[in-house]
């Protein structure tokens, strides 16, 4: 019998389900601050797993697992709907939202700006132009 290495986080029931259907699964439960490391990877996951050109269902059930990781991070973290939807709104009052599609390709600074060291100090994801 294959057995493969999972090392994922997955939804409660599925163990019912494995044990139904003859797969024996090994698996363990995670601490509170294993549980949030492994939300997040989770949140990552099911994001990348949208493509392009994935159909509205596709979309729709990726989103639902996107948001299902999310609700149950935002209650192990102690964090309330109510506190996200306030901090989305004065993120959007003062920066607006992603719609319009606007993608900045570079970014010219002061070199006394603050964002410099920002910047500097992730070059894996903003590489500084020579």
């Amino acid at each position: 019998m294959p057995t493969f290495e999972l090392n994922k986080l997955v939804r409660e029931k599925l163990v019912d389900d494995y044990e139904k259907s003859n797969q024996l699964a090994e698996y363990k439960k995670l601490t509170p601050i294993d549980h949030k490391f492994e939300l997040i990877r989770k949140i990552i996951e099911e994001a990348n797993e949208i493509e392009v050109d994935s159909s509205q269902d596709e979309i729709i059930s990726e989103i639902a697992d996107i948001k299902q990781a999310i609700d149950d991070l935002s209650e192990l973290c102690g964090i309330s709907n109510e506190q996200i939807e306030l901090k989305k709104q004065a993120k959007f009052d003062k920066k607006g939202g992603f719609k319009a599609g606007v993608y900045v390709t570079t970014i010219t600074l002061k070199d006394d700006d603050e964002w410099v060291k920002y910047y500097r100090e992730r070059p894996d994801v903003f590489p500084e132009k020579k």
